[in-house]
């Protein structure tokens, strides 16, 4: 559930978030960026499952700074 709201952008659609001028575009690249962040922790197959539950926590509830510091220090 937590998740779902994350990624519905907390009562308002992703379509209507990436429509709404550059804060839109700005959350369509955030989105993406944290995507990357987790299809790749996801793929890492060399990675403890408590790490890789605790690197998905913050990534999905600080998606820029989690993705980030992910692809910068967790890979």
């Amino acid at each position: 559930m937590p998740l779902l709201l994350v990624l519905s952008g907390c009562g308002r659609n992703l379509f209507e978030q990436a429509t709404s001028g550059i804060t839109g575009i700005f959350s369509l690249i955030v989105l993406v960026i944290a995507l990357v962040a987790l299809v790749d922790l996801l793929g890492d197959r060399g990675r403890s499952p408590v790490n890789k539950i605790i690197w998905a926590v913050v990534i999905i509830f600080m998606p820029l700074v989690g993705a980030i510091l992910y692809l910068l220090f967790g890979r």
